[in-house]
């Protein structure tokens, strides 16, 4: 009798469907699924490269994630909240990636053996001086050893084969079909028409960025504009009074007024993004805007921009501190249809590029192990809830031991 539970993935992980147990030794298993599992040295090493990744990506690499901004969140907090159950995911997916790979009866080569050993060896070379003892002493801050390196590298290679497998090398044996419905189902697109009344950013004669606090009158001017253009799009009052706005301007269309007032001209064509999850939609009003407005619908919301680097003040006002999450005015986002195909085109690179085609795969693979779990796995899943609440992603070191080493060629990856 198989022993199954409900699996969305994508969605969240495991709020209250797990039997769980707790920590009471080293190198706890976290994850388990029958003889499958995620040992805590292995989730150790997967958290210190999501920590790497998100870092990198978000620009956090070089910032003390102690950082407090306005509304009191610390960057590491901000994170955590944003991105937990997206790193859980990650870690279940190759959890469940062993079990596939075994019923599916793929086995590894001697080749990607042996190239998974020398990949191991390069890093206790170059880290650990030829000795695997040395390394370990130097990854022990991490929370892993060279053995972990062994078997997450391992299963990295039984995930990926089994995604080969299903889809082919670059996702060949994906139908058109079914990367543009992907596209249709996943994606919005929107334009933000931002009016800043607050200050602007302006390059002293050193080359560093100042900013400047707009002085009364520029800003009552602001706060006029943000005002008709609200009755503009949204309010629709005949008897509202404008200030700002000409009588030909306001026969003009958002994109028109866009072009003229806008202080951010990022995007003419608007912007392109997937679909955002509830705590990205929690984290920025506009994203939260563009994924509820109906088609062609305009709305307005506050204006929030995060400052990684401190911002001196040149007008005698009060500075920007690295961290500060300030109001500074507001956006008028516009919902827009989707462009048939619009990742196929070079101008949208910036929202597709190389990754679109691994987050299709990514996103049919998540579904295929749904699947898996609902209608093929012989194991109950369990958690250790007290690990898992204790490694976060804020408290993990960055792992850049094997990142220069291991993406150094295509030929060597893991």
């Amino acid at each position: 009798m198989k022993r199954v539970i409900s699996f969305f993935l994508c969605l969240t992980v495991l709020a209250g469907c797990l039997v769980c147990f707790s920590s009471c030794k080293s190198n706890e298993d976290v994850y388990k699924l029958g003889s499958y599992t995620i040992k805590e040295d292995e989730y150790n090493y997967l958290l210190g490269v999501y920590r790497r990744d998100i870092g990198k990506s978000l620009g956090y690499d070089n910032t003390d994630w102690n950082n407090t901004n306005s509304s009191g969140m610390t960057i590491g907090q901000y994170v955590d909240s944003v991105y937990a159950s997206q790193f859980q995911s990650h870690v279940l997916m190759l959890l469940y990636s062993q079990a596939i790979f075994d019923d599916e009866g793929l086995s590894l080569t001697k080749d990607e053996e042996r190239i998974i050993e020398t990949n191991v060896l390069s890093v206790i070379a170059h880290f650990g001086n030829y000795n695997e003892k040395k390394f370990d002493e130097v990854a022990e801050p991490y929370g892993f050893s060279a053995d972990t390196l062994r078997s997450v590298y391992t299963m990295q290679v039984k995930q990926q084969k089994v995604m080969i497998h299903l889809f082919g090398e670059k996702g060949e044996k994906i139908l058109p079909e079914t990367v543009e419905q992907y596209y249709k189902d996943e994606y919005l697109k929107f334009q933000t028409l931002i009016i800043n009344h607050t200050y602007k950013i302006v390059e002293n004669s050193d080359g560093k960025s100042e900013m400047v606090q707009l002085n009364e009158l520029e800003k009552q001017e602001r706060l006029d504009l943000i005002n008709d253009l609200t009755n503009l799009f949204m309010d629709k009052k005949s008897d509202y009074t404008y200030k700002v706005l000409t009588a030909e301007e306001q026969k003009m269309t958002y994109e028109q007024l866009w072009e003229r007032y806008s202080d951010d001209m990022a995007y003419p064509g608007g912007c392109y993004m997937q679909r955002p999850t509830l705590n990205q939609m929690t984290a920025s009003n506009t994203l939260a805007a563009a994924a509820t407005l109906k088609t062609n619908e305009i709305g307005k919301v506050v204006a929030n921009r995060y400052f990684q680097e401190s911002v001196e003040s040149s007008s005698g006002g009060t500075s920007i501190n690295a961290g500060d999450y300030i109001e500074y005015g507001y956006v008028f986002v516009k919902k827009l249809e989707l462009d048939d195909k619009a990742y196929d085109r070079e101008e949208n690179k910036d929202f597709f590029g190389a990754n679109f085609q691994s987050s299709i795969i990514n996103s049919l693979f998540a579904k295929q192990v749904a699947n898996y779990v609902e209608t093929e796995a012989f194991y109950e899943l369990y958690q250790n809830t007290a690990l898992v609440n204790s490694l976060t992603i804020s408290r993990a070191t960055p792992n850049y031991l094997d990142y220069e080493l291991m993406n150094s060629s295509s030929s060597e990856k893991k």
